[in-house]
């Protein structure tokens, strides 16, 4: 009651003012004109006065000149040429700007990185090029911001280093649904399942539409490779022949579907197998998503120093003295 009655107040009050305002008006504006020099192809002659108010004043004659400099006007002289001025201008621009991004893609210390994070695997390339397909950005961010508010909700706040390989980056803060950076290893791979057939069987009053096409879609395992390809090209390090990505992504589906079929998913929907379909493909990735973070760094190999040949051989003097 009280705020609708501050508010038709300050509606009342806007009105009388824009009244008084509008009786209260002057009956004829007085608005300057100034007329710009017009612009020419070449610069007018102008007589430059190369005496300097320094003359007389004991200091360096650097100083001098460069009083003489400021009086030339030379800014106001590029100015009434546009044509040299503009390209001048970009010329300068272009070139500071290439002195500021090529390192950042030269020297790879300027890339903050995180030593268990490791480029996707193929199948959950495959998954992620349809979490970015299908819009699920538009609704789930992939950014758990330092703020205790969200690190409560969501977990760890994400690291810089964590999306090296992610191309593009799903970062954001509108979250029509929950943040899904820590969502890797939350569910199960069947509530997954579930939550891609139907949101509510799992998640009652969730506004997320159906997805259940994904579940009824074969993915082409035969374009996966050209995906990694696309992926090594970008710097991701992996180490196995492309050609053998859709093997890969092939294996890790059958495990994926696998687990679904355990915890009491179906083996296939109609012809199409469980493994064959898009959603396996979305449920890796999002069984991926956050995950690298807390994973163990792998042990550096170490190399075995050879021993002193004649510290060796010192067991042996011994023996042989005290016999």
């Amino acid at each position: 009651m009280l705020g609708g009655l501050l508010f038709v107040t300050g509606i009342l009050i806007m009105a009388v003012n824009w009244f008084m305002t509008w009786t209260t008006r002057p009956p004829t504006y007085e608005v300057p004109v100034y007329h710009t020099p017009r612009l020419s192809k070449e610069a007018p002659e102008e007589t430059i006065d190369t005496t300097s108010a320094l003359d007389d004043v004991p200091v360096l004659e650097s100083a001098k000149k460069l009083d003489v400099f400021g009086k030339m006007d030379w800014h106001r002289r590029w100015e009434r040429l546009p044509v040299r001025f503009t390209v001048l201008t970009t010329l300068a621009v272009v070139i500071a700007s290439l002195f500021e991004i090529i390192p950042t893609f030269l020297i790879r210390s300027n890339v903050p990185t995180i030593a268990t994070v490791k480029p996707y695997t193929p199948l959950e390339l495959a998954g992620r090029d349809i979490f970015v397909a299908e819009g699920c950005y538009n609704c789930h961010s992939q950014m758990v911001r330092p703020f205790v508010a969200e690190t409560k909700r969501y977990g760890e706040y994400s690291k810089a280093g964590e999306f090296i390989y992610d191309r593009p980056f799903q970062w954001g803060s509108r979250r029509i649904g929950p943040d899904l950076a820590r969502e890797g290893g939350k569910q199960s791979s069947l509530w997954h399942w579930l939550h891609l057939e139907n949101p509510e069987q799992v998640s009652p009053g969730s506004v997320m539409p159906s997805y259940v096409h994904l579940l009824d879609t074969k993915i082409n395992f035969e374009m996966i490779p050209e995906r990694v390809w696309a992926a090594q090209a970008m710097g991701a390090p992996y180490d196995f022949d492309i050609a053998d990505s859709a093997d890969i992504a092939r294996k890790q589906a059958e495990v994926i579907a696998a687990d679904v079929v355990s915890q009491g998913g179906p083996v296939q929907r109609g012809e199409l197998m469980t493994f064959d379909t898009k959603a396996i493909a979305l449920i890796a990735f999002l069984q991926r998503v956050g995950t690298d973070i807390f994973a163990t760094p792998e042990a550096e190999p170490t190399e075995e120093t050879p021993g002193d040949p004649a510290a060796a051989e010192e067991p042996e003097t011994e023996e042989v003295a005290a016999r």
